[in-house]
Order: C-alpha cells, then sequence, then structure tokens
C-alpha cells in the first residue's frame, strides 16, 4: 500500500484507489486514506470475522474506516 501521509497522494495503487485527503497544515504533507473492494472468493460461506494484519513491508497502518457489505442473487439464464 501507500503512504499514508506523503507530499503528493498516489492516485491509484495496485488494488485500491483513492478516497480522500487533507492536508497538514504547514507541513506540505496530505493525510491519505485510499479504499480497496474485495470480493468474497466463496460466496456461500458466511463472513464470522475480519482480521487487519500488516503486510509483508509493513507499511502503512492497517486501519478499518468503513464497512460495507452486500449480496447479490445468481439468476437462471433467460432462454
Amino acid at each position: 500500500m501507500g503512504d499514508y501521509h506523503p507530499k503528493a497522494p498516489v492516485v491509484s495503487l495496485s488494488g485500491a484507489s483513492l478516497a480522500w485527503t487533507l492536508p497538514y497544515s504547514g507541513t506540505g504533507q496530505t493525510a491519505v486514506a485510499y479504499q480497496m473492494q474485495w470480493n468474497n472468493p466463496h460466496s456461500d460461506v458466511v463472513i464470522a470475522n475480519i482480521d487487519l494484519e500488516y503486510g509483508g513491508d509493513r507499511r502503512g497502518v492497517p486501519v478499518l474506516l468503513a464497512l460495507a457489505a452486500a449480496s447479490s442473487r445468481k439468476t437462471a439464464a433467460i432462454k
């Protein structure tokens, strides 16, 4: 992931996009939050909990600001 307080925010990262920015007054840096979408590859299994962990490079701070959940219904093909 990207730095959460860069001089210039990265518009998009691999697997994420820019969600929010706010300049730090008098510092030349900007607070940044990125958003990611994850699709459950096992949609038939209920998600009981979520664990936030550092990635291998331990960059940034793992934090969950919001969570939205949705489901879709599979429809039969119309013949």
